[in-house]
């Protein structure tokens, strides 16, 4: 599952860096081009309107890459606990393919009692350091 995220993190901001790197020479492009025609005939054409909708355009991608980078997905992974019912030993492990709770999954190494798969649940792994 976090692999999927991080997938789609990475995703999003190559889109949005996109979108605000076009935004961007669209705007220089406009500036140029008004500058240019208001050279050659006396009056520039009116591009403004244009080129601010396009800042705004860029102004919201770049606060979406911003968004986008600082999400920290944590590390997951699938545990489940198996315990036994006479003498309360218990053990973790990764799920198996068809387990599911109170599945009876064997004998106690120390009693000889039935193990059973008491839960089943995601653990998030602590992160070692934050930039």
């Amino acid at each position: 599952m976090s692999e999927e995220l991080r997938k789609r993190r990475f995703q999003a901001i190559v889109f949005h860096t996109f979108i605000l790197v076009l935004s961007i020479i669209v705007v220089i492009i406009l500036t140029l081009l008004n500058l240019r025609l208001g050279e050659d005939t006396g009056e520039a054409p009116n591009l403004m309107p244009f080129q601010i909708f396009i800042l705004i355009i860029a102004f919201y991608s770049a606060m979406e890459v911003w968004r986008y980078y600082k999400i920290r997905i944590p590390e997951m992974s699938l545990v489940e606990v198996l315990k036994c019912n006479k003498c309360g030993y218990v053990e973790k492990r990764r799920p198996q393919k068809g387990d599911f709770v109170f599945k009876k999954v064997g004998e106690c190494p120390k009693c000889g009692g039935v193990i059973f798969i008491e839960s089943i649940y995601k653990e998030v792994k602590a992160r070692k350091s934050e930039r």
